[in-house]
């Protein structure tokens, strides 16, 4: 099984409006966008019940924590730009690392209040404001990252790295904040 990395150019004031607005239009609308995906399950919470949870409000259950986190990603699916990966956006989180993206993951969290969870998927935003700072965060958050001799793990991560400066200075052109995703 691999792992990937999904950039979201969004509006993230739209983003904190649809949530928890009760619109069930936009639920519709972000179910019809992945239907497949969002088909209703037998599980204690499906990633669609979770997804219904955060549009219409009500109570998160905190034991199915990792369900929000995927149903957020629907949500920035359908608000947002996906911001293009090499690789389809597959990779490892030492490339993460040693990118220095994982710092970021780590300061910033969600872009909204979501149950705290230790599963996949692994959150983070920068808002509009910050994207000017994304160089030096990233660099200073690889310089600490553990060092590594193997050559194709830094070169990964450099392209990793161009490929989130990039969307973060498209963010800055459009005036959009970035969410990001590891799962």
């Amino acid at each position: 099984m691999g792992y990937s990395i999904a950039l979201y150019l969004i509006d993230v004031t739209e983003l904190e409006r649809q949530v928890g607005s009760g619109d069930r239009d936009f639920l519709a609308e972000v179910i019809a966008n992945n239907p497949d995906e969002l088909e209703e399950e037998d599980d204690e919470l499906s990633l669609r019940s979770a997804l219904e949870q955060l549009i219409l409000g009500g109570e998160r259950d905190p034991d199915e924590a990792h369900q929000y986190g995927y149903a957020l990603l629907e949500i920035c699916e359908f608000l947002g730009e996906s911001a293009p990966i090499g690789d389809g956006g597959r990779t490892r989180w030492s490339i993460v690392e040693a990118s220095g993206i994982a710092g970021l993951f780590d300061q910033s969290g969600p872009p909204l209040p979501l149950p705290p969870s230790d599963d996949f998927p692994t959150i983070g935003h920068l808002r509009h404001g910050e994207l000017g700072e994304t160089a030096g965060r990233l660099e200073n958050f690889a310089n600490a990252a553990p060092p590594s001799d193997d050559e194709l793990l830094s070169e990964e991560a450099e392209d990793l790295r161009d490929d989130f400066l990039a969307a973060a200075e498209r963010g800055k052109e459009q005036g959009s904040s970035l969410v990001f995703f590891f799962y």
